[in-house]
């Protein structure tokens, strides 16, 4: 049975591209000069690993293969103004973020959700 979904010979139209994770390489169609390609390489932005009183506000926040910002049992954290683009997985992701404000943020381009 031939497997026609996550193979470099499919690639057959502009824009198309495929990921070789065990090379470690990338492939787009087309001329390459004329892209400009981002790619997450990271797990999280930022990781809360139980600090407590933090503060962001008014970040571009953008670019991660799961969460772009996760929180693991923080306290008094607040999140406000922020944008939060093009995450692997969620937006933000909290854990008994206790006592939190999380306040007039945009939240776009998340695979799973915001």
């Amino acid at each position: 049975m031939l497997n026609i979904q996550n193979d470099l010979r499919t690639l057959d139209a502009t824009n198309e591209w495929y990921h070789d994770y065990s090379g470690g390489k990338f492939y787009i169609y087309g001329d390459p000069a004329a892209k400009v390609v981002k790619m997450a390489t990271i797990n999280y932005v930022i990781n809360i690993g139980g600090y407590n009183y933090l503060t962001f506000d008014n970040l571009n926040i953008q670019g991660s293969t799961l969460d772009l910002i996760y929180s693991d049992y923080a306290t008094n954290l607040t999140i406000q103004n922020c944008t939060l683009n093009y995450a692997g997985a969620n937006g933000f992701i909290g854990a008994s973020a206790t006592n939190s404000l999380i306040d007039n943020n945009i939240i776009k381009n998340c695979h799973k959700a915001g």
